[in-house]
């Protein structure tokens, strides 16, 4: 039991990156046809938005390797917002994007593209 109580310790002292640090818990998508426009919202809850936060993103389009964003902060202490004009992106292609976090983790997300419907009003 002491073996196994010194191994925990030990872990925990050699990695605490592990402990404090996590991926993305998810990712908001949403797609201005009109203007080829694609907001994507990356859910990253922290404490500071300075020290641990999203440092890379990376997006496919249908597979296809199109944009790679390295950033040194995180938008707020919710996530990680960014905003791209593809030109080629069209409705039912599917996007994907991994976020890394700079502490510990890494996660993808995949998404069918579908325009946002402009409501107008009255």
């Amino acid at each position: 039991m002491k073996r196994f109580i010194s191994a925990v310790v030990f872990t925990v002292l050699l990695f605490p990156a592990a402990i404090t640090g996590h991926p993305p818990s998810d990712a908001e998508f949403e797609y201005k046809a009109e203007k080829k426009m694609l907001k994507i919202s990356i859910i990253h809850n922290v404490r500071s938005e300075k020290s641990h936060y999203i440092n890379e993103i990376e997006l496919k389009l249908n597979g296809k390797d199109i944009i790679r964003q390295k950033a040194s902060v995180q938008t707020d202490l919710k996530g990680q917002r960014v905003v791209y004009v593809i030109p080629e992106i069209n409705e039912g292609d599917e996007v994907e994007v991994s976020a890394n976090c700079n502490v510990f983790g890494k996660k993808s997300f995949k998404h069918k593209i579908e325009a946002v419907k402009a409501v107008k009003e009255k």
